[in-house]
């Protein structure tokens, strides 16, 4: 079953009662946004005589919780039950960025061994499971650039040419040529970075979301984060996570790029809760559409196949164009 995210953009208190997650607020229009599909509404909702709404939902159903407000208050019962159900928890800054994650912290029953395959992990494996996530990435990118005919032929060029450990850095001049010709409808100016201008501020948003999406995958499938297999910055804890999360970046800039065409210059609210939407994005696993909360548990685990000796190979998906 697809699990909910929930994003709180008010004042909130946020209790547990017999399994529930209970809401409160102070008025209706401050109910949460529930991404879910298809679904229309979920739990109950009801105004007591000192105006205060009580909102409930089933923690079991819910996959992440993202908090976007400095008066959101959370009893200690709320963070065990998000560990008990592996319910990822994301906290956002002043600038309504997510900048804190909170996960459990057992996520697989087979998590020492896992760690101890991970860490005993050789360098030529490792170095082919890289080039092999660059050209997945670069495939996807051409992919989502497919209506620049010279931009997919140049990317598709470039992917064959990904040699072990990705030693020619073709993943950097693929970036070069995608980032050039990608926005450039929107913005003919646009400079891919941590700016505050409307694209890169949609995309850094939607990375995080994508990088908390993962993270949970990761850390499910018994997996050390921060020990990644290209990716090994001392002061970065999901070294592993940006590893994988790179071939799903694409399907970001897709889903970017469709509310920048829609006209969305500004990541506002209703921008945000689009962009909550990530989880739900349909990808390709060899023509079976797969939501993006599920492929990213299948990329994890068949990483986990690769360090047990039971495949070569990483599984990544493709983006969906037909959605």
């Amino acid at each position: 079953m697809l699990k909910r995210v929930v994003y709180f953009s008010s004042p909130a208190y946020l209790s547990v009662k017999l399994g529930q997650l209970v809401v409160e607020l102070k008025h209706p229009s401050d109910l949460p946004k529930i991404q879910m599909p298809k679904a229309i509404r979920y739990g109950k909702s009801e105004v007591a005589e000192e105006k205060i709404v009580e909102y409930q939902l089933n923690m079991e159903d819910l996959g992440m919780i993202v908090l976007d407000h400095a008066q959101i208050t959370l009893t200690q019962s709320i963070l065990k039950k998000c560990a008990e159900y592996n319910i990822l928890l994301l906290s956002c800054d002043d600038k309504h960025n997510p900048s804190l994650m909170g996960m459990s912290m057992e996520g697989h029953t087979l998590q020492s061994k896992r760690h101890r395959s991970q860490i005993l992990a050789n360098v030529p494996m490792k170095k082919q499971l890289w080039a092999s996530t660059v050209q997945n990435k670069i495939v996807n990118q051409a992919i989502i650039g497919s209506n620049d005919r010279v931009l997919y032929d140049r990317l598709i060029f470039l992917s064959k040419s990904v040699r072990s450990g990705d030693s020619s850095n073709v993943e950097g001049q693929a970036a070069a040529i995608y980032w050039d010709r990608i926005f450039t409808h929107i913005d003919k100016h646009f400079v891919r970075g941590r700016y505050d201008d409307a694209i890169n501020s949609f995309l850094n948003y939607g990375y995080a979301i994508l990088r908390a999406t993962m993270a949970k995958a990761v850390v499910a499938s018994g997996l050390i984060p921060s020990l990644g297999i290209h990716h090994h910055n001392q002061y970065n804890a999901f070294c592993l996570v940006d590893d994988l999360m790179e071939p799903y970046r694409p399907m970001v800039d897709r889903l970017v790029l469709d509310l920048l065409d829609q006209g969305s210059m500004e990541l506002d609210t209703e921008a945000k809760r689009q962009l909550l939407n990530i989880p739900y994005i349909d990808t390709d696993f060899d023509d079976i559409k797969s939501p993006l909360m599920v492929a990213v548990h299948r990329t994890a685990q068949s990483f986990v196949n690769c360090l047990e000796k039971k495949s070569k190979k990483i599984l990544y998906p493709k983006p969906c164009l037909n959605d």
